[in-house]
């Protein structure tokens, strides 16, 4: 996916900057691929996974699949977490 895809609004930045809100953003890897992402807290793991699945720390997480991710670089998106659940 192109970053034009994920609504690209600015440049990308290292990582250690991003925001660790929860808010979606788009991450950047080592190889150059580009995922939409979020960073997931302990307490987002229990309300949205609830006591069984935690995981032991928090981590960048590919969104809607919640798998993990190592990016190396960070931009904003335009794109809202209800604008992406309406796309195939």
């Amino acid at each position: 996916m192109t970053t034009d895809d994920l609504g690209q609004d600015g440049p990308f930045q290292p990582i250690d900057s991003a925001p660790k809100d929860g808010r979606l953003i788009i991450g950047r890897e080592g190889n150059g691929d580009s995922h939409l992402m979020r960073w997931r807290t302990k307490t987002d793991m229990l309300e949205e996974d609830g006591p069984e699945e935690q995981g032991e720390h928090p981590y960048w997480a590919r969104w809607r699949t919640d798998t993990g991710l190592e990016p190396v670089e960070w931009a904003p998106t335009t794109l809202t977490k209800e604008e992406t659940l309406d796309r195939a």
